[in-house]
């Protein structure tokens, strides 16, 4: 300990030291003031942990001055050190202290002689004045020699106490020490003498094992016996060559710090020739302080203790004598421990801190929660109230009870004890965080019982909880003084501490209202027994005043305040408790209340009573009667005249019963046995064989031929066979019996709520635990479970996925379930299918409806997919999301042990060469797992060129290193070669069109992996000629056994699988809104629902079933349903239901409808939307009915009128022109932009009609030419300048176009589309989707798809795909919603966004699952035909769109004056 030397008062102090060993648990650890023990409390604090012993003075007063001693034990020995403490007080020291300066002089003397063994340590220490004499010199001297202090001996000196420590002392110690004192004046000494026995050589206490120890004596001396036999004959010759009777066997899975025992038998056990060794890997073992052998009995034994990982190896334990040897071998494995600490030390309860402490050094979500902070205005409150306890001394008190505001920085949370404020320490803690009050009181004493108060105070306001704590204390308490000797006035100084520890100190409050004391309550007179507690308590006035002095009189003296008495002087209360009350203790008592404005007193009679010497009242157990108590001792005397009977062989006359009980209740076995007078019978009791041990649970009954065995509570161990054994000279008996025991559940399922908490305290529960975990709630109160509902699990909300993590980083997967309060709810995690195991980074969290998974860090290793699993009696529910974590980079050099124990590599350094001889050391390479120095670059290569990837890899034992292109590994040959010349090479000697793609490399050792990634990009040949030659000799990759499918179809393949085979629970994801609307008006209610098997879907309205009739519509699609009303008035005024039933649960959906009268002028405009809707509807059905008769190979078409064609290949021109208002409108023709580049025949066909789908080839119409127009600017090519000005003025014709960063496809006629034609969009979609899932805008996406950032959507077929995934799904309005926005207000209509603008419109609305929808594609999606007959319906909507809007606006116009839109893409 470092010297602490003058301290102010009133400053801190912090001592600390280290201590060896760290891992030893029955090391104990106590700190001394001048001699005595100290106790530790609120102001001084003890600690010891990982070898560190520290010692914390708050606010040090006079009274600590002194020597403090720490002292360290276990079973090994002792040692101690010292420091001193000097305070210098406010006021100056007095100068007369200097005058009184003489000649030395102990005061008391060392001791005169100490007798030890060697290894302990010796003690001198005596008293010397004065005490203040700065020239006073102190000397010690050995044998009349100076003693020169060093590691082993320490000397002491200050505050007039000298002190000599002899550590650790050998024989040679012994001697006499003398101390000598000088100064100016004179000069002292005093003597003592310290005898050091020294150890034998020779172990003379037996060490012998445990099963022997009842024939130890008989095998020595026959043993000693033979040996004497044989050295009286002369025979020292061997009888028989070593063989081993019982091997050594092997250790595992030790870990660093536990002891390692090898035990074997050998024979023969008397060869006095015969010499055992021990090798660890071929090499001799040395004994040692660590490494201990024994050979004695016939028994082998290596102890290593303790062991560490360097120990690990294999262990040879040798015999040889003159006739052979023996040899037996086992391995052991040590596993060592982290030098990083990973796992959390906090306390148990405190899981959250990490968040806290965030917080509090404000990270993580910090600034939201400050804005929380200032909208409180709410006093405390507490949700629950404490309860009240009744414990046993010596067990643990826990308090724990929930408040609310929980962000609240004003909130004041302290904890009283029968008024008076409790103060943290070892034994009490405290903790007030996340709106959780808890106090735990370790061991508990009689004293803790009492009423204990949980204050809580914020600037609003304050409140209070309160409980009971009874402690029934243990018997056989010695309550006589056990201070030494030596302390004579102990007893007045620990009455003293205990005043001052009690005593409240007094503070003025000089602005407080003065008043006289009053007492409002009088405490009432009490008659007790002695033994029992006693209890006064008053009131009194005023409160607050912290002037007032409470004072208690017994019989006119004081009351001395100790463990036995206490008062209480808080809030007005005044409490006097005797927790165990003497004769003694009875007269008058008297409280007094003393301010500085008066005093005021009362007074109160205790008679105690004291125990009669003689018992007059019964005493016989319950239900003993005079009349059993006659028959009982009518049987002894019975039992003495069969005193004279012959005793016989043991036999039981009734046998015991097997019993059957649950967990904490009683059982018992009884018998009876015969003979009852035997003084030598005894009766033993086994359970599973073995012998039970009685003690305060096991209780055996022994008397008058009665048996009985009573465990007063059963644990699911105590399960097994019970056999009771009678044993006597002549014999022995038994008797049998089972008992079984249920055990309790250690999880409380059934509902803990009282029967009277309504539904709105649940919502109450609700809204506070979302307001605690910063959620938006979305449950309501049909969310609260109901037993009579029978309610499936549903996830109101879905966890989300998080990909953008990288290592160590912290992140959470949050959601809501319900229903909220099921007793049988079961939340389960896994992680890539396979359960998810809690740790200490992984904290679930299931709380009213909140739940959550936390992630303390992240590793790369925990990237995947996770799925939360909520089951309860009526079905199953889950909700899944995917972490993508990316590993740090760059190696860690520095050392991440904690500050001050850098020191563990060269202790371990020392050990390891104490253990071992020098010559055995050999020179040991550090293991470590594979790092890229260099990883492995990007190569862009021509179809046929060469490829080389190169990478340097670091790692020993050498590490293994795995190439892999698109996944497949490479194998050295022709194609690929694999080459290393310190550096790694991957060689692709003529790349080919497969080869493009992810090049991965893997380096493995047994410490660990590495992992690098790279691609290479196959460019395609321009000379290429083979995809147009008639008898195509390219060959068929995709139908090729090498083929693999990649990894986005192989994983959408498998979400269809999961979702088609996951069976789900009825549930609405979009559930039907409110309408408003006027009579003769449409009303539309729809909603999406899941479930699997499919859910059968019934309308209601006033709960009523509704019928389809020609007014009301219901369809019911694949996972869609709606309700159409025709033509609304005021009966259809109400709530209208959908109810989803399956197999699994139900639910259900509810909206109203509100239909309100209309005008004249409403009428009209009604009526004109009617006609257009119908105009629209007749429109739509005749553009589909042209569409159909384009598709027969066989027809022609012969119309002489002017039509307009979508060609989606080439641009197309288009005229305005008139129709007359009679004609149908003709489907309008759309130009669609062209690939940037495209290899097009030699001989192009003149006409404009082009096909939409590969048919026969038509004859071509010579009117097409004249009618196309050119609608948007295109690459600059040789053809005929626009007959018209461009219509869109934001591209002006005369600027050169940026060129379009489209997919560059040639496509033949008829050719069906390959994975590879799907593979660059889907990769797209599927980069899409994930900026979805991290909160991108459909903003956002559609801004980086105008900036070109996803070329591979730029063309037709994708757009058509993405619109045909969205009406899949049940999501065509959507599609109609964004085409009316493209139409409104415009001329001219660009539909090469539509899809995309489409399906992010989808993926971003939360009406179902991301990968539900992604899903629904199909290659077939992508074709050419499908693409084309899609975009004629929707260019075809556009004009319908167009002429229903003109319409609308004027309805006296005809479609005569109308303008044709332009459409284009």
């Amino acid at each position: 300990l470092a010297d602490v030397g003058l301290v102010a008062e009133g400053k801190n102090i912090h001592i600390a030291a280290q201590v060896e060993p760290k891992n030893d648990p029955n090391l104990k650890v106590e700190w001394e003031l001048n001699g005595e023990v100290i106790s530790s409390g609120s102001r001084i604090r003890t600690s010891h942990e990982f070898g560190i012993v520290t010692l914390d003075i708050e606010s040090v007063r006079s009274s600590d001055v002194g020597i403090y001693t720490c002292k360290a034990v276990n079973m090994n020995g002792e040692a101690t050190t010292t420091t001193s403490i000097k305070v210098k007080e406010g006021a100056p020291a007095s100068v007369d202290g200097a005058a009184e300066v003489g000649p030395p002089k102990f005061v008391t003397q060392v001791a005169s002689n100490i007798q030890i063994s060697e290894g302990q340590s010796a003690h001198f220490e005596a008293r010397l004045t004065p005490t203040e004499d700065p020239n006073l010199k102190v000397e010690w001297y050995k044998d009349g020699q100076l003693l020169q202090t060093g590691h082993r001996f320490r000397t002491f000196h200050d505050f007039g106490i000298v002190i000599l420590d002899i550590l650790y002392c050998y024989a040679e110690d012994s001697g006499t020490y003398e101390c000598r004192a000088t100064n100016k004046l004179g000069s002292d000494t005093t003597k003592g003498s310290v005898t050091c026995s020294e150890k034998s050589g020779l172990i003379l206490t037996p060490q012998v094992p445990g099963e022997m120890k009842e024939q130890t004596l008989e095998r020595i001396q026959h043993l000693e016996s033979h040996k004497m036999k044989v050295s009286a004959d002369g025979q020292s010759v061997s009888q028989s060559a070593p063989r081993f009777t019982s091997p050594i066997s092997n250790i595992s899975d030790l870990k660093e710090g536990e002891n390692a025992h090898f035990e074997g038998r050998l024979l023969p056990t008397d060869d006095p020739n015969m010499s055992v060794e021990w090798f660890w890997n071929g090499k001799a073992l040395k004994a040692g302080s660590r490494i201990r052998t024994f050979c004695d009995f016939g028994f082998v034994i290596l102890e290593i203790s303790p062991v560490y990982p360097e120990d690990a190896g294999e262990y040879t334990c040798r015999a040889k004598n003159a006739l052979g040897e023996a040899v037996t071998t086992a391995t052991l494995s040590c596993s060592g421990k982290r030098n990083i600490i990973l796992d959390s030390q906090l306390p148990s309860g405190m899981e959250g801190a990490m968040e806290r402490i965030a917080q509090l050094e404000g990270l993580g979500r910090a600034r939201g929660q400050q804005e929380n902070e200032e909208d409180l205005n709410q006093p405390p409150e507490f949700l629950s109230p404490l309860g009240d306890l009744t414990l046993s001394e010596g067990s643990l008190a826990h308090f724990e009870t929930r408040i609310i505001p929980i962000n609240d920085p004003s909130m004041k949370i302290e904890w009283y004890m029968n008024g008076k404020q409790l103060s943290t320490g070892s034994r009490i803690k405290t903790i007030s965080d996340f709106g959780f009050v808890i106090l735990e009181v370790a061991n508990v004493m009689t004293r803790d019982a009492g009423n204990y108060t949980c204050k809580a105070s914020n600037r609003h306001g304050e409140t209070s909880v309160s409980c009971q704590v009874q402690v029934k204390g243990k018997q056989g308490i010695d309550t006589n003084p056990q201070l030494p000797k030596s302390f004579q006035n102990g007893t007045e100084s620990i009455h003293n501490l205990e005043e001052k520890m009690w005593k409240r100190e007094d503070i003025s409050y000089e602005e407080m209202e003065s008043k006289a004391p009053v007492f409002v309550t009088k405490p009432h007179d009490i008659t007790c027994y002695e033994g029992q507690p006693a209890h006064f308590d008053c009131r009194i006035e005023p409160i607050g005043d912290g002037s007032m002095r409470v004072e208690w009189y017994h019989d006119g003296k004081p009351i001395q305040i100790g463990s036995r008495i206490h008062t209480i002087n808080d809030f007005g209360f005044v409490v006097l408790d005797i927790d165990w009350t003497f004769k003694r203790d009875s007269g008058v008592y008297k409280c007094v209340a003393t301010n500085k404005c008066g005093s005021a007193e009362i007074s109160v009679n205790l008679n105690c009573r004291s125990k009669k010497d003689i018992i007059v009242d019964s005493q016989l157990p319950e239900g003993m009667s005079m009349d059993r108590l006659k028959e009982l001792e009518a049987r002894k005397r019975e039992a003495r005249t069969e005193e004279e009977t012959p005793i016989s062989k043991p036999k039981f006359l009734t046998q015991i019963k097997p019993r059957m009980v649950g967990e904490g209740e009683p059982a018992h076995f009884e018998c009876r046995i015969e003979p009852k007078n035997d003084p030598k019978l005894t009766i033993k009791w086994f359970h599973n064989n073995k012998e039970v041990d009685f003690g305060h649970r096991f209780r055996l009954t022994h008397e008058f031929g009665y048996v009985a065995l009573d465990i007063l509570y059963t644990y699911p161990e105590d399960e097994g066979e019970y056999v009771c054994k009678a044993i006597n000279e002549l014999g022995e008996d038994i008797t049998k019996a089972e008992l079984k025991c249920k055990e309790m559940p250690a999880i409380q399922l059934e509902n803990q709520v009282p029967k009277g908490m309504k539904n709105s305290e649940y919502i109450v529960q609700m809204e506070a635990a979302m307001k605690k975990y910063s959620q938006e709630m979305f449950l309501t109160e049909d969310d609260v479970y109901d037993s009579e509902r029978r309610q499936p699990p549903r996830f109101v909300t879905q966890i989300q996925s998080v990909t953008t993590l990288e290592e160590m980083h912290a992140t959470k997967f949050e959601c809501q379930l319900a229903p909220v309060g099921d007793p049988n709810m079961k939340v389960e995690w896994f992680f890539n299918g396979k359960p998810l195991s809690f740790k200490t980074r992984f904290t679930p969290i299931y709380d009213f409806g909140y739940v959550a998974m936390n992630f303390g860090w992240v590793y790369p290793e925990d990237s995947g997919e996770y799925v939360c699993r909520a089951t309860n009696l009526y079905g199953t529910d889950e909700t899944r999301a995917i972490i993508k974590c990316s590993g740090k980079t760059g190696i860690i050099y520095e050392s991440q042990l904690p500050k001050g124990m850098m020191s563990i590599e060269k202790i371990r350094e020392m050990e390891t060469g104490w253990q071992r001889a020098p010559e055995l050391i050999e020179q040991e390479t550090e293991k470590f797992k594979p790092c890229f120095v260099t990883k492995p670059e990007p190569v862009t290569t021509a179809e046929g060129g060469r490829a080389r990837f190169c990478c340097r890899v670091t790692g020993y034992p050498k590490p293994r290193v795995m190439w892999l292109i698109n996944g497949h590994t490479v194998i050295n040959g022709s194609r690929h070669k694999l080459i290393y010349d310190g550096m790694w090479h991957l060689d692709i000697p003529k790349c080919q069109e497969r080869d493009h793609g992810k090049i991965e490399v893997i380096a493995r050792n047994q410490c660990g992996e590495a992992y690098a990634t790279t691609s290479l990009s196959v460019k395609r040949r321009k000379d290429d000629y083979r995809s147009v030659l008639k008898h195509n000799v390219k060959r068929d990759y995709i139908n090729s056994k090498e083929y693999r499918k990649p990894d986005w179809l192989i994983k959408m393949e498998q979400l269809k699988e999961k979702l088609a085979a996951t069976e789900q629970a009825a549930k609405f994801i979009r559930e039907i809104k409110e309408v408003r609307n006027k009579e003769g008006q449409r009303a539309r209610f729809e909603a999406v629902f899941a479930g699997n098997p499919k859910p059968e879907i019934t309308w209601f309205f006033q709960g009523k079933q509704l019928t389809e009739t020609d007014n009301i519509q219901i369809k019911v699609r694949e996972d869609s349903t709606s309700l159409t009303i025709v033509s609304c008035t005021e009966e259809h005024n109400g709530y209208y239901e959908a109810k989803a039933i399956n197999s699994l649960g139900e639910d259900k959906t509810r909206a109203s409808l509100t239909v309100s009268k209309v005008t004249a002028a409403d009428k009209e405009a009604m009526e004109r939307a009617q006609k257009a809707a119908a105009q629209r509807d007749q429109q739509k059905e005749a553009a589909l009915k042209k569409e159909e008769a384009k598709k027969a190979p066989a027809k022609k078409v012969e119309e002489k009128k002017e039509q307009k064609v979508y060609d989606w290949k080439k641009s197309v021109k288009k005229v305005d022109k008139k129709e007359p208002v009679k004609d149908e409108p003709k489907p309008e023709k759309v130009q669609l932009k062209k690939p940037k580049i495209v290899e097009k025949p030699k001989d192009e066909p003149k006409g404009s009609e082009v096909q939409l789908k590969p048919t026969p080839p038509k004859a071509p119409k010579e009117e097409e030419k004249k009618a196309e127009v050119k609608l948007k600017p295109v690459p600059p090519k040789e053809k005929e300048a626009p007959s018209e000005p461009q219509p869109r003025a934001a591209i002006p014709t005369q600027e050169k176009p940026r060129e379009s960063p489209k997919l560059k496809r040639v496509k033949k006629k008829g050719k069906k589309v390959s994975l590879q034609d799907t593979e660059g969009p889907m990769k797209a979609i599927a980069d899409i989707r994930v900026k979805i899932e991290h909160g991108a805008t459909v903003d956002e996406i559609n801004s980086a798809f105008e900036s070109h950032q996803y070329p591979e959507l730029e063309n037709a077929e994708s757009q058509m795909a993405m619109v045909s995934v969205v009406e899949k799904v049940g999501q065509s309005t959507v599609v109609h919603e964004v085409l009316a926005q493209e139409c409104s207000g415009k001329q001219e209509v660009d539909l090469q966004d539509i899809g995309i603008k489409a399906f992010v419109s989808t993926l971003a609305s939360n009406s179902m699952k991301v990968d539900e929808i992604i899903t629904q594609f199909e290659p077939e999606d992508f074709e050419e035909d499908v693409a084309a007959t899609k975009l004629a319906v929707l260019a075809q909507e556009a004009k319908v769109c167009d002429a229903t809007e003109k319409t609308e606006e004027v309805p006296g116009q005809t479609t005569e004056q109308m303008p044709a839109r332009k459409v284009s893409f």
